[in-house]
């Protein structure tokens, strides 16, 4: 029996938008076994990538001795380092595999090399990350319809999203939002969102806000409720991503800026408005009919994207420029 390797150490939207090439490999091997490396910080969602037969978790800051134990008595045909890191490279060549493969690296990450037996090239800049990921395992071969992205969410995290709607007196349809971010400048202005949060109760949707429960996002969540009366249901840092997921892929639509949550409303395809700062959508964007891309800036709901263009400021985004995406979505 054929057994692959894929190792994806990086975030939320990065393994989600990994799925296609994971989906791909197992339709080109339909009988192998896949096993995929993932960091612990998406290690909820591990239930619903379905494409793969076992699931291990790289945890930062601990021994991992486990993981490190099982690829050492293991023997893999082929292995796939989606992250090209230096841990990533460490556990590629541990695997053994007879092939180990990986991006061409840039001229500062040259010691990495030696942890591959095959390099494939691929511009970063110059693909979105769906194609990226892509480009690694067309090196053997692709089915003639390529994967789109999916997670299976489970029937347990569906059944908790019903309940947290359920609790929370939700029923009607609802809008997810997503108001807050690792960084900074992925935020955008709280009167803003006040004023999309009112817009939305005259269309008659209930109003979820999501999210983590860092101190930056709880301050933000806090101030746009204190903007709106009656407030939103806050569920934000109370649920796991899974049932996060199956929360938004139960909405009438998404709302949100570029980050993780935004890539879990692309894999469940409802409509959604992802709004973007400094980070490129060329790269981010979700490519389903029923999404739509806003950058700061620019006017309109972009339709064309360029893989170097001038950065955006979230800043510059109109409160109407929102309001008249959801209305094309909405009304």
């Amino acid at each position: 029996m054929v057994s692959l390797l894929a190792i994806q150490l990086k975030r939320i939207g990065d393994l989600v938008l990994t799925l296609p090439a994971l989906e791909a490999l197992r339709h080109s091997y339909p009988a192998a076994r896949i096993t995929l490396i993932i960091d612990g910080g998406c290690a909820e969602l591990a239930p619903a990538i379905r494409c793969v037969d076992r699931v291990l978790i790289y945890r930062k800051g601990r021994p991992n001795l486990k993981l490190w134990s099982r690829l050492f008595l293991k023997c893999y045909d082929a292995a796939f380092d989606f992250s090209g890191t230096d841990r990533s490279s460490a556990l590629t060549w541990l695997s053994k595999a007879r092939k180990r493969i990986a991006f061409e690296p840039g001229p500062k990450n040259e010691l990495r090399i030696g942890s591959y037996t095959h390099l494939v090239e691929s511009p970063v800049l110059e693909r979105h990350t769906v194609d990226h990921n892509l480009d690694l395992v067309s090196s053997v071969g692709l089915p003639p319809n390529v994967p789109d992205l999916q997670l299976e969410i489970p029937k347990f995290a569906r059944a908790r999203a019903r309940d947290v709607l359920r609790h929370h007196g939700v029923n009607s349809p609802y809008v997810v939002l997503h108001v807050g971010a690792a960084r900074a400048e992925k935020y955008w202005k709280r009167e803003s969102w006040a004023a999309v949060i009112r817009h939305l109760r005259t269309l008659q949707r209930t109003c979820i806000l999501i999210g983590g429960s860092s101190p930056m996002e709880r301050e933000a969540i806090s101030e746009v409720q204190a903007l709106v009366e009656p407030k939103c249901v806050d569920v934000a840092g109370q649920l796991s991503l899974l049932v996060s997921a199956a929360l938004i892929a139960g909405a009438d639509l998404f709302v949100g800026v570029d980050s993780g949550p935004s890539h879990l409303a692309a894999a469940a395809k409802i409509s959604q408005i992802t709004l973007f700062g400094p980070t490129n959508p060329f790269h981010w964007r979700a490519r389903h009919a029923r999404s739509l891309v806003l950058q700061g800036g620019k006017n309109n709901p972009l339709t064309e994207f360029e893989p170097d263009p001038p950065a955006g400021n979230l800043k510059d985004l109109s409160t109407d420029e929102v309001i008249h995406a959801i209305n094309l979505l909405l009304v």
